[in-house]
């Protein structure tokens, strides 16, 4: 499950690629939250259990330990909604929870991934989607990724249409030269979740056929602008047979 990442559209019609927090990951976010929730119990019990209350207040007592306990019940949920998705333990990992619009979970969806938790424990080790999400997850449509990667592949997704600009401008003149089939091949690399190194070996071989050195960009972005360039240059090629034969 390692080295994977993700693509998601923002509201504001902005694609974003985010690395896929990784199991063992996840997993230790979890103990250290766990361990900070034992720890905190402990203390609130220690520091009410030695103050010097009478014995007419034992109900009283009861009360504080049930309000500690509920507090403890909800207290990842509510810290996932107060810190953008994160919990301590995911801080200290530097995960966070976000949603299919890049944003921090809602109520809802926090809501969802928190009372999921009893039936992952159980069998959520044994259903692992493939970008890494348990049944909560998958339910609240939510996603666990590394705090430092988001937005270090920004792409406007209006530049998926520029070639539709009238004052569009050609980077490769050369993408012409492109069969259907090798366009193809780059549209499945484009509309893929994960960039793999297979990827890597069609970039460079799209380098070659247009007879590319050095370009200015690379990955998706340099295979997306020969699309554009493709695609414009096939629309305009278009035209010109048709004002020719008018």
């Amino acid at each position: 499950m390692e080295g994977q990442s993700i693509q998601l559209i923002t509201g504001g019609y902005v694609k974003l690629q985010y690395d896929v927090a990784d199991t063992g990951i996840r997993i230790l976010a979890y103990i250290i939250d766990c361990f900070v929730k034992v720890l905190l119990y402990f203390l609130a019990y220690n520091i009410i259990d030695s103050a010097p209350w009478g014995s007419e207040a034992d109900g009283l007592l009861y009360f504080i330990y049930f309000i500690i306990s509920l507090a403890l019940v909800f207290f990842n949920m509510a810290l996932e909604l107060l810190f953008s998705g994160q919990t301590i333990g995911k801080m200290i990992t530097k995960i966070k929870v976000i949603n299919s619009d890049c944003l921090p979970p809602t109520f809802l969806q926090a809501f969802y991934r928190w009372i999921m938790v009893p039936i992952d424990t159980i069998v959520g080790i044994f259903f692992i989607a493939r970008i890494n999400q348990r049944l909560g997850d998958i339910l609240s449509g939510c996603y666990v990724v590394g705090c430092r990667s988001g937005k270090q592949d920004k792409v406007d997704i209006a530049n998926e249409f520029a070639y539709l600009s009238p004052s569009y401008q050609v980077h490769y003149p050369s993408a012409e030269k492109l069969t259907e089939e090798q366009v193809l091949a780059i549209q499945k690399v484009l509309h893929a979740y994960i960039y793999k190194s297979s990827h890597k070996l069609v970039e460079e071989k799209v380098k070659e056929i247009l007879g590319l050195s050095n370009t200015n960009v690379s990955g998706r972005a340099f295979l997306q602008t020969v699309m554009n360039d493709y695609k414009y240059l096939e629309m305009t090629n278009k035209k010109e047979y048709s004002y020719g034969n008018v």
